[in-house]
């Protein structure tokens, strides 16, 4: 029988340390190396549920984002010069948009220079494409200006501006500029008195009317326009914010060249007046901003658009139906558009060709839905009356297609719901829908397609 003396006594004791130390090494490895699978597991988990969610992700975001409705120019049209020959919807002098009855014919898809992809079955309709809303003469607000009392002179603008801001101190910012600089109230109202106020009065004067006729009728043009707003500024019926929102913008532009200066004065007009115009006027002015807003997104013109949009119109604007406007075309600062170009792309592709190519594969109809709804609903917001006379058109048209037989009894019934909100009169994306296929800048692929019934 074998005993434990002293002499082994430590030797036991160190062999069962070893083997205890051992053991707890071997344990904390394969616990080391359980930990590692279990992360690489959650790992591989979590790469197989949000590879596919980042995907959807970047899918949805790929969307394109449009900028907020920008006022643009309202026309005046004689409201006795129905052309219903063409198919055209015009507004009657006692309210209301008119329609003509539905033809029984589908408006003719013609294959041009641009691709057509679809968006729900749609096409954009090139025989509209040079279509441009009905020029607007300047000189007609002069003679407007000429009969009023108090005389109106520009250098009124600045004591609107004084008392809009009244409350305001000369040192607060009003806003921030394209440079990220902070604008004050004194320096804003200098602004506008010396890039608008006094360059007018320096190519206005009779001294001056020969050095350059570019730039006197540049001066008149805007002139007109600014004589014009302070015309509207006077009415009590305008809202505060409104008018407000006009001056800042005004004040932002007379930091930039001239053309940019008179595009925002000729805005700042149209946005506060009111005028009797088309329906079919409405969408083509909407339908040519769509179209420059599109351009000025793509090439991310952001600070200064005016210069480069003006070198894009003298290229392709009568082909695309952009606003030609004399004033736009004579832009002395055309020029300098390949200095302004993002990372100076303009150099690669300056030809008519590339500016066509671009544009066909931005113009398509989901773009156009996007930002015309916004326009209008814009204006369904700001205007009651174009709501509700918008609403009427929207009604008789589906009573006309009840009668040429394009739609049942049953499907009228639900109708206008599926085109507009019944509390805010906002249109849907159906409903624009409806507007653009029904005046043909749209195209449906199938005859009557754009109408909701209860089998779509």
């Amino acid at each position: 029988m074998s005993c434990i003396t002293h002499n082994t006594l430590p030797n036991c004791t160190t062999q069962l340390s070893n083997l205890c130390k051992t053991v707890v090494s071997a344990v904390k490895w394969l616990a080391e190396k359980i930990v590692k699978i279990v992360k690489l597991i959650f790992i591989l988990i979590g790469a197989a549920v949000l590879l596919p969610l980042i995907v959807l992700y970047k899918l949805l975001c790929a969307r394109p984002s449009y900028p907020s409705a920008i006022p643009v120019p309202i026309v005046t049209r004689n409201p006795f010069n129905n052309d219903q020959a063409s198919g055209h919807h015009f507004r009657n002098i006692f309210g209301g948009f008119s329609v003509s009855a539905p033809s029984t014919e589908n408006a003719s898809i013609r294959i041009g220079d641009f691709p057509q992809t679809p968006f729900q079955s749609l096409t954009v309709n090139h025989d509209r494409l040079r279509d441009t809303p009905p020029a607007f003469d300047p000189s007609t607000i002069y003679r407007v200006v000429e009969e009023t009392r108090p005389r109106i002179l520009t250098s009124e603008l600045l004591t609107i501006f004084d008392n809009i801001f009244s409350s305001t101190h000369s040192q607060a910012t009003l806003f921030t500029d394209d440079g990220g600089y902070q604008i004050t109230k004194a320096s804003a109202r200098r602004s506008i008195e010396t890039s608008y106020l006094d360059w007018i009065n320096q190519y206005t004067r009779s001294l001056y009317q020969n050095d350059s006729d570019r730039d006197t009728r540049l001066a008149n043009s805007m002139k007109n326009y600014l004589l014009g707003t302070i015309f509207e500024l006077r009415k009590g019926d305008i809202p505060l914010d409104k008018k407000k929102e006009v001056l800042l913008n005004l004040a932002a532009a007379s930091f930039h060249c001239p053309p940019r200066r008179h595009e925002q004065a000729q805005k700042a007009y149209f946005t506060l007046c009111n005028q009797i115009e088309t329906l079919d006027d409405i969408l083509l002015k909407y339908i040519q901003q769509t179209k420059e807003d599109l351009i000025i997104q793509h090439y991310s013109l952001s600070t200064e658009p005016v210069m480069t949009l003006n070198f894009i119109r003298k290229k392709v604007g009568s082909e695309l139906g952009l606003d030609c406007n004399p004033v736009n075309l004579e832009d002395q600062y055309i020029h300098l558009h390949d200095a302004r170009s993002p990372d100076n792309q303009y150099n690669k592709h300056t030809s008519r060709q590339d500016f066509l190519k671009v544009f066909s594969s931005i113009f398509k109809a989901e773009n156009i839905i996007n930002i015309m709804k916004e326009f209008l609903n814009n204006r369904i917001t700001q205007d009651n009356a174009f709501a509700a006379e918008l609403s009427q058109y929207i009604d008789n048209a589906i009573r006309a297609h009840v009668q040429a037989g394009h739609l049942n009894q049953a499907d009228a019934d639900e109708l206008p719901e599926p085109y507009q909100d019944p509390n805010t009169y906002h249109l849907t994306d159906a409903g624009v829908k409806f507007l653009l296929v029904e005046n043909r800048f749209l195209n449906h692929a199938q005859r009557n397609g754009h109408l909701v019934t209860s089998s779509s």
